[in-house]
């Protein structure tokens, strides 16, 4: 697979995500590179017998220069996510597509209610059904966040701020990765300290268990 309109530079590939025949490919352009234009796209290409076909190319509504809007990417069914880590000052922000036929359409930019300048929000991305989970990194002094949102209709909302109960100090990166399925919620910690697997500890959030993930029960 490649894009229809690729260029040197793109990253083509740097996130990809799979549902059924439908396969999304992030292109967040270069990462450090101040005199790029580049926003970046996503790519949605599906499945016909053995082969593989571009559908459309997917950009933010609101895209700028060095967005780098591809980043992370997820798909399940008609819904697809993509991760603009350095949108707004590096805040950060996540867009959600949805498909109706052969067309997929921006429903909704997601942010996170105490986004800051920095946090890089949408390094991470995950969607099952109705619900999204987004990371956002450098949140609160690089400790990191993921946060939890909800879909009633076209409209999405945060429901949730997941932190780690002993990411307080130091620089633990929650929210590096994500992970969501039903009602388990799963985040990565790259800077963690203790515990380690090689390096990384994973934070399991249920809706179930609250002291640990501020994850409230539908």
């Amino acid at each position: 697979m490649t894009s229809s309109g690729g260029a040197t530079g793109d990253n083509f590939g740097r996130s990809v995500a799979v549902s059924g025949g439908v396969v999304v490919v992030g292109s967040p352009g270069p990462k450090f590179t101040p005199s790029s234009t580049y926003a970046g796209a996503a790519y949605v290409f599906v499945q016909s017998g053995t082969s593989w076909s571009q559908q459309v190319e997917l950009t933010a509504s609101d895209g700028a220069a060095r967005d780098n809007f591809g980043i992370s990417v997820a798909v399940d069914g008609s819904t697809a996510l993509v991760g603009a880590l350095n949108h707004n000052g590096a805040q950060g922000a996540a867009y959600v597509f949805v498909q109706s036929g052969t067309t997929w359409s921006q429903q909704a930019e997601l942010t996170a209610s105490d986004g800051a300048a920095g946090d890089n929000f949408g390094i991470s991305v995950a969607v099952d059904g109705s619900t999204v989970l987004v990371g956002a990194l450098n949140h609160n002094g690089a400790q990191g966040a993921a946060y939890v949102f909800v879909q009633s209709g076209t409209t999405w909302s945060q429901q949730a701020e997941l932190t780690a109960s002993d990411g307080g100090t130091g620089e633990a990166q929650l929210g590096t990765s994500v992970a969501v399925s039903g009602s388990e919620a799963v985040a990565g910690a790259l800077g963690t300290v203790t515990p380690r697997i090689n390096g990384r500890v994973r934070h399991t959030c249920s809706r179930r268990e609250r002291s640990q993930s501020r994850f409230p029960p539908r």
